[in-house]
């Protein structure tokens, strides 16, 4: 570590230039005494050496230079001390390892600290203690030798200062505290061993730049510092590139890079003192740009760079400039000088001198001519195009610019073996990925070949599977046919016996008809009567089914009785006589004499009466033909004729012009303009649409909405009836008669639709009820099985309990839609509390994981939507609907059409098939909600009448008010805690003006170097003076002087009017200087 040199008494005094300008420690005005010696911020004072001192001066020089490598003290200014001096650091050296205090304490002091931030319980008069302790820790991290920060490592010291970081509240973030952990991890990174350590640590970068999320500006500003000193360092770079990028995620910023950019323009809004804010912003962004990764590439500074530029850095440069700071200007001019010298190098490279990166139309232009006559070009319209065809209304439209933009500059940065410089890209390897393009064409054509396999599998399997459905359909039909010949033959055999019977029963009548017939004449010839003149009698009614025919009555007399035998013989009617039974009531109206009109008329859409159903009614009493007399019937004609006639205009002498006639419509009016509007949206022609009915519409050329649209066109009855009486004058039909008239030539054109309809909306309608049916099952199974909610109403019981007496108190349990109570119960102490906010405070407190049992309940709220009647009123349909579809299509097996494109068995024979299985499976998860339901409304002894909108409705209203009482609980507390943070901010501002004071007044001095062989001895600017502070402090030094960037030959070489590099590392630069390029 350097040191502020004093002198012995006689020793020549320290020369001013030893003290270097850059360290933090101001000279305090206290001139050191003779006989103290000041090595960096320790002093040690003159005594007398407790051990005698070697006559040897070897010896003396063997042991110091022992001490002085523990004390990190500088060889050059070893080598200028007697041998007094350095006997009196080694005799002190080893009193101080007898006393120096153990790190552990302070690692146990705070671990304690954190553990008291994570339970809640530190106190104000902790901060105090918390403070002196982190102080002392930072002294001796900075005082201490080597082996002491080893020490502090090893006993996982840095562990135990980043979870402190890491457990910080957003007071102790905002806080001095946090100011000096930041600083004691300053302090160890000065020791070369265990800032090694720190960059070896997985996470200690990221967490450290987590720390710039405050609004403390000095820890922000410190922290600026590390990460741009880090960047520096070998193996720093890419960490404070990763750490950024934690950062975005851990912040929340939309890009990189964009807090810090904020407090650069927030920066010139006012403060006490802004330019430290404003140097350690553009320290870290240039040595960001211009060293390591950036150092080495070209395109690596340029992409740095651009993504500074794209948040607005160049309006702060104006404004820095007008400023007019030493330091801040020497960082706007590297900033500057290195940007022009860049963008002239990119633009030699392309051979396009006018390109201005900031301009769109110059980029493109420079892409365009770049790859002009080259296969390239081809690549880039195609992009570009598909560019053009992102949805700009989609949410993620500026995600695919983004992913477009990290793709490419992956190909760009990406460097040999796939190591990217930058973190913040894709993880992909770039020249993989191109090696996998070359092939692509041996691929292409096998997996074209293996396209053209799979689809001759698929048409065959789809061919098999056709020609297994038609035997499965010839094999049900012969089955059918079987039964149907089975049923017949019995039916056959039957009807045979019958008539065997019947047979031989009329023979057996014939012979007694003959025999009585006989015995007859017999008695008419002795009264001279001849059977001629007997009348004849009506015929007797035919014998049942199997019966013999009766004998033929006798003339004059009754007629026969019933053959013996005969089931079901009719008795004889009453006052039956001679003339047999009187003939059933038969009305035969005859036709009425009506006028044929001259031309078709419109057809009235009523029911018409059978002859039977007007006996007796009014329709027997009244004359139509007499009011047929008194019509106008060429007036009637003309008003209701069946041809459309455009209107007629009166003349001067008022007589009518007939007009030719154009369109024959027979539908009503309304309707047919109605139809006539639909099939104008349709664009289809009859032909195509019936062509879409038959097949079904296999490929989905017809919407939904117009399939529904269609059934309210369906022709009626009464409509096909008047539309064939005219079919022969099809050519003269209106539109909308011309296509009722087609579509009802199609075979069961109404059940076909409404089939049509329904493979259409049968998943929508399935995707409306599932969820329904998930949401309540679900949901009955989380209220069972919840563990939060259960401690929740184990709380709220225990409130009741305590708070209720007599009848009301020693209860087991209580109805749920208790819960929505709490709100009505007001505090006394506060009114804007009630026992809800009570509750939800008191679950933070002593049980915090219940507070989030909504995680447990997420489907509570949907299910509370859900009510029975629409549930069960949504499957009726689909099992009407179903059941319909099913019917048609075994009608269709039945009734074959015989069309050739009538694909409906092919298409709804597997479509029934597999809406069938999923109804199946559908009611099989309905029967199961039911059951969970019903579960959960006894598991809670809620009426089982309850319905699920009731029953979880109760649920979700009392979770909504929970959350409502949290939100307004955290306000409460955000309110005390700010009126709390205020007055303390007030009281540790007071504070730190003094301790400000008083630490310019005890800062100390001093010169030396950089130990050699250390990572930070090739930086530049470390290598001439030092502060003696310790090598990071002056790498940070360095760093906002801008001496790093070699700034002191950069302001001759401007002041001269020459061109100079920055950073003067070797470039690809071909123009040989820089120069800074107005903005």
């Amino acid at each position: 570590m350097g040191q502020k040199h004093g002198s012995q008494a006689g020793s020549s005094p320290v020369p001013e230039d030893s003290f270097n300008r850059r360290t933090p420690y101001r000279k305090s005005g206290k001139k050191m005494k003779k006989d103290e010696i000041q090595l960096g911020e320790q002093t040690i004072h003159h005594m007398e050496a407790a051990l005698p001192m070697p006559s040897s001066e070897e010896e003396v020089n063997e042991k110091f230079l022992k001490v002085a490598e523990e004390l990190n003290i500088p060889l050059a200014q070893a080598e200028k001390m007697d041998i007094e001096k350095k006997w009196m650091i080694y005799c002190n050296r080893k009193l101080q390892a007898n006393t120096t205090s153990d790190p552990s304490q302070y690692i146990h002091s705070v671990t304690d600290m954190s553990q008291k931030l994570v339970n809640g319980t530190e106190e104000d008069a902790d901060v105090e203690e918390n403070i002196k302790v982190a102080n002392d820790l930072k002294t001796d991290l900075r005082t201490q030798p080597i082996e002491y920060g080893v020490r502090f490592i090893s006993s996982k010291g840095l562990e135990c200062l980043l979870n402190f970081l890491i457990q910080m509240n957003a007071d102790v973030r905002q806080s001095h505290l946090h100011f000096i952990m930041i600083g004691c991890i300053r302090s160890l990174m000065n020791n070369p061993k265990c800032r090694a350590h720190i960059l070896a640590h997985p996470v200690g970068i990221k967490i450290i730049a987590q720390s710039m999320k405050t609004g403390n500006e000095k820890v922000k500003i410190q922290v600026l510092e590390i990460l741009g000193a880090v960047s520096l360092v070998p193996g720093g770079h890419n960490k404070v590139l990763e750490a950024m990028d934690e950062y975005k995620d851990f912040a929340g910023e939309r890009t990189r890079f964009q807090t810090i950019m904020m407090d650069l323009y927030l920066s010139f809004e006012g403060g006490q003192d802004p330019s430290a804010l404003q140097i350690a912003i553009m320290s870290f962004i240039n040595a960001l740009i211009n060293f390591k990764a950036g150092e080495e590439s070209l395109e690596m500074r340029l992409h740095l760079r651009y993504e500074f530029l794209m948040l607005g850095i160049e309006p702060c440069i104006y404004k820095l400039r007008a400023l007019n700071l030493r330091d801040i200007n020497n960082h706007l001019d590297i900033f500057d000088l290195v940007r022009g010298d860049d963008e002239r190098d990119i633009a030699t490279r392309l051979g396009i001198p006018d390109l201005v990166p900031g301009s769109t139309n110059s980029v493109v232009g420079a892409i365009v001519e770049r790859t002009k006559f080259s296969p390239a070009q081809d690549h880039l319209r195609s992009a570009l195009y598909h560019l053009c065809l992102l949805p700009i209304d989609d949410i993620y439209f500026s995600k695919y610019f983004l992913l477009v933009d990290r793709l490419v500059q992956q190909v760009v940065l990406q460097q040999d073996k796939g190591y990217d410089p930058d973190t913040a890209l894709l993880k992909m390897n770039v020249e993989k990925l191109v090696f996998e393009l070359v092939q692509e064409e041996k691929l292409l054509a096998m997996k074209n070949e293996i396209a053209e396999l799979k689809e001759a599998r698929e048409d065959l399997r789809v061919k098999l599977g056709a020609r297994d459905r038609e035997l499965e359909t010839v094999r049900k039909e012969n089955d059918n046919t079987r039964v149907e010949l089975e049923t017949l033959k019995v039916k056959a055999d039957r009807l045979t016996a019958e008539l065997t019977e019947s047979q031989s029963r009329e023979r057996e009548f014939s012979v007694q008809n003959n025999d009585l017939r006989f015995k007859l004449e017999e008695i008419l010839k002795g009264k001279d009567i001849k059977m001629e003149d007997l009348p004849a009698a009506p015929a007797p009614p035919p014998p049942p089914m199997g019966a013999p025919p009766p004998p033929p009555p006798v003339p004059g007399g009754p007629p026969p009785p019933p053959p013996p035998g005969v089931p079901g013989a009719p008795p004889p009617p009453p006052g039956a006589g001679l003339g047999g039974p009187p003939p059933p009531p038969m009305i035969n109206l005859p036709p009425k004499n009506i006028p044929k009109p001259s031309a078709p008329l419109k057809s009235l859409n009523w029911t018409k009466l059978a002859d039977i159903q007007v006996k007796d009614t009014v329709w027997l009493e009244v004359d139509d033909a007499n009011a047929i007399r008194n019509l106008d019937l060429s007036n009637f004609e003309n008003m209701f004729s069946a041809y459309q006639k455009p209107n007629a205009e009166e003349d001067m002498t008022a007589t009518l012009s007939k007009k030719e006639v154009k369109e024959l419509s027979l539908i009503d009016g309304k309707r047919s303009q109605n139809c006539t509007i639909l099939l104008s949206r349709l664009k289809l022609t009859n032909y195509e649409l019936r062509k879409i009915i038959m097949s079904v519409d296999k490929d989905d050329l017809l919407p939904k909405d117009m399939v529904e649209q269609l059934l309210k066109y369906v022709p009626t009855p009464e409509e096909v009836e008047a539309l064939d009486a005219h079919k022969m004058e099809l050519g003269k039909f209106a539109v909308s008669d011309r296509f009722l008239f087609e579509m009802s030539q199609i075979p069961h054109y109404n059940q076909r639709l409404e089939c049509l309809f329904f493979k259409k909306t049968f998943a929508d309608r399935m995707n409306e009820v599932r969820p329904k049916v998930e949401a309540v099952l679900y949901a009955s199974r989380e209220v069972m099985i919840s563990r939060k909610l259960r401690k929740m109403l184990e709380v709220v019981l225990a409130f009741g309990n305590y708070m209720n007496k007599g009848k009301r108190g020693n209860a087991y349990g209580f109805k749920l839609s208790s819960l929505n109570n709490m709100i009505d119960t007001k505090s006394s102490a506060d009114r804007n509390v009630t026992l809800l906010h009570y509750l939800v405070e008191t679950l933070e407190k002593k049980f915090p994981d219940v507070v989030t049992m909504e995680t447990e309940l997420s489907n509570v709220r949907e299910a509370a939507r859900v009510s029975f009647g629409d549930l069960e009123k949504d499957l009726k349909d689909l099992r009407v609907s179903i059941k319909n579809a099913q019917k048609e299509v075994d009608y269709q097996k039945a009734n074959p059409s015989g069309e050739i494109d009538d694909g409906f068995l092919v298409i709804m024979v597997d479509f029934t098939a597999s809406m069938s299985d999923s109804f199946t499976q559908l009611e099989g998860m309905v029967a199961e909600m039911k059951e969970r339901y019903e579960r959960a409304l006894k598991f809670f002894s809620e009426d089982s009448k309850l319905q699920p909108d009731e029953f979880f409705g109760i649920f979700s209203l009392f979770l909504q008010s929970f959350t409502d009482a949290k939100t307004e609980n955290e306000l409460v507390r955000k309110k005390k805690v700010e009126e709390e943070k205020r007055r303390k901010m007030m009281e540790e501002m007071e504070r730190e003006r003094e301790r400000k004071r008083q630490a310019r007044r005890a800062a100390s001095q001093a010169t030396g170097g950089v130990s050699n062989g250390d990572d930070l001895g090739n930086i530049k600017g470390l290598n001439k003076k030092t502060s003696g502070t310790g090598e990071f402090d002056d790498l940070i030094m360095a760093l906002k002087t801008g001496e790093v960037f070699g700034v002191g030959d950069l302001n001759q070489k401007t002041k001269g009017g020459k061109k100079g590099k920055v950073p003067p590392k070797t470039r690809s630069s071909k123009t040989g200087g820089r120069e800074r390029v107005p903005l």
